[in-house]
């Protein structure tokens, strides 16, 4: 059951459409058009770990892993950036807002200010690839968090909306 949407444009003309169950397994697809009829990536996140910061002087640690060529978290194996390749050390993550509906009601509940960066690692044998999206994600009372989620792309014939 999808108990929320979010909606990002990312200004470059793309938009990221995002279904949340009650569960936060997120759907995400994006798309060339704000109506997301013209799909060209679609993904699959669960999430791994939540973590609140307990200072200020968290934050600045965890954005600095979010610039880093790869990325480890406890019980993961390492994760190669996945966004802007391998190339430069560091790299500034993605930011945007994140306008987040609860109903069908067209009206923003809420907004989310996301930094993010992609990373991934490919599985054994011929399985693909698995993701990991790293947040530092602040709402708009201020409240911050970190978040891990796994994930997998898929593509369009694999399902049907």
């Amino acid at each position: 059951m999808i108990v929320a949407q979010g909606l990002v444009n990312l200004n470059e003309g793309g938009f990221v459409h995002r279904f949340y169950t009650d569960d936060d397994i997120m759907f995400q697809a994006v798309s060339n058009d704000r109506a997301g009829q013209d799909v060209t990536d679609v993904t699959l996140f669960a999430p791994w770990d939540s973590a609140y910061p307990s200072s200020s002087a968290e934050r600045p640690a965890w954005k600095s892993r979010l610039k880093a060529r790869t990325f480890t978290a406890e019980g993961l194996p390492e994760y190669g950036r996945f966004w802007f390749g391998p190339e430069a050390s560091e790299q500034e993550p993605v930011t945007f807002w994140e306008d987040l509906h609860d109903d069908r009601d067209g009206i923003v509940d809420r907004r989310i200010f996301q930094t993010c960066m992609l990373f991934g690692r490919d599985l054994p044998g011929d399985d693909g690839r698995e993701l990991l999206l790293a947040i530092d994600q602040e709402n708009e009372a201020g409240e911050v968090s970190f978040e891990i989620m796994l994930g997998v792309a898929l593509e369009l014939g694999e399902f049907r909306a």
